[in-house]
């Protein structure tokens, strides 16, 4: 049933009330049509929110391991900066290339929105590796 089913019906209640030949039987099955087209209806809007509270409950959860895959993809990368410091404390070639390459990564970040003041988060965080490698190795 569908719901223009369910208007044709009402359509044929209200011609037969308005020309008078009022037949109980023919309304009774014009009624009942009615009804199963509404009921349909009503199924098919209770579906359709429960769709839409499974759709946005995928989109969240699929937020938040975009946002973990974030996150551990940095741990990573910090990890493996670790690594690399520790293994070759004394090489100060490595501490220098980090720290290049987290000063040209910040100043195209920088070119790319001139608005947003970026305090050398990076840079500070391979001169603290640094630090603690250096300090490890002694």
């Amino acid at each position: 049933m569908s719901a223009k089913a369910g208007l044709k019906a009402n359509k044929a209640v209200y011609v037969s009330i308005a020309n008078g030949d009022i037949d109980k039987n023919e309304i009774k099955r014009h009624l009942r049509t009615i009804e199963k087209c509404i009921n349909q209806l009503c199924r098919d809007m209770a579906f359709a929110e429960e769709r839409h509270k499974v759709e946005l409950l995928l989109l969240k959860s699929e937020a938040t391991r975009d946002a973990i895959d974030v996150e551990a993809h940095g741990a990573r990368v910090a990890e493996r900066l670790r690594f690399l410091l520790q293994r070759q404390a004394e090489d100060v070639t490595v501490v220098d290339r980090a720290k290049s390459n987290t000063k040209f990564v910040e100043s195209a970040l920088a070119a790319l929105d001139p608005h947003t003041q970026l305090s050398a988060v990076g840079l500070k965080n391979v001169r603290a590796c640094a630090q603690d490698s250096q300090a490890s190795a002694r």
